[in-house]
């Protein structure tokens, strides 16, 4: 069963638009890019949140609809003249319209069968965020794009482990926490950094891959 775990970003994201009418022109530019920062970090989960509300209210073509506003986020996500990682995104942005197929047929009958994809999205999309940075990293351009890509990925691990109620351990827990914190303090994205959060989204589609299995017994 998938869990609510939205609404705190969310609040976030409402107090920042609250400060922006505040105070002076400067302060109001800066408190944009911060609304702009929790946008685009809780995509493209908010419209997956929304899809699951709708889909137990038994509103099939609002599902889709949401899942359709997810799918043209994560595609926007590419960045001009790739080619080599796009594959990853349009292998997750096809599966997303197959569940929408899916769901308009009445062959999806469960919000676990919705998590179970969600997940999988979530893991696609972090590896490409952290994947299509590596030349960055190596040559030292898009600082702040490539710290910012790197945080997404991170994020991006943790919706997919609350999607199929995967439960960390307390270290690994930590861990991911510490790393997290570690490249939002980061000034510069190194290739350590880098390494570190590639070892760790590797590690934890590992345990999701295991989890997969397990659940339809190929274990």
């Amino acid at each position: 069963m998938k869990k609510k775990f939205i609404n705190v970003p969310l609040c976030l994201a409402l107090v920042l638009l609250i400060l922006g009418g505040c105070g002076g022109k400067n302060k109001a530019d800066n408190n944009s890019q911060e609304i702009i920062e929790v946008i685009d970090f809780l995509e493209p989960d908010n419209y997956f949140e929304e899809a699951f509300t709708f889909f137990e209210e038994g509103d099939r073509e609002a599902t889709v609809d949401m899942i359709s506003a997810a799918s043209e986020f994560i595609q926007s996500i590419v960045i001009k003249n790739d080619t080599f990682y796009s594959p990853i995104i349009e292998v997750a942005v096809n599966k997303l319209g197959q569940l929408s197929e899916d769901i308009l047929n009445g062959e999806v009958t469960s919000s676990d069968q919705l998590g179970e994809v969600f997940s999988s999205i979530n893991r696609s999309v972090g590896m490409y965020h952290l994947l299509v940075i590596e030349d960055w990293v190596i040559n030292e351009t898009n600082n702040d794009s490539s710290l910012n890509r790197m945080h997404h990925a991170l994020v991006r691990m943790d919706y997919a482990l609350e999607y199929v109620a995967l439960e960390l351990t307390e270290f690994e827990k930590a861990e991911l926490t510490e790393l997290k914190e570690d490249v939002l303090k980061a000034e510069k994205a190194t290739d350590k950094l880098w390494e570190r959060s590639k070892k760790k989204l590797n590690e934890l589609n590992k345990l999701l891959e295991e989890n997969e299995n397990s659940l339809d017994g190929t274990l």
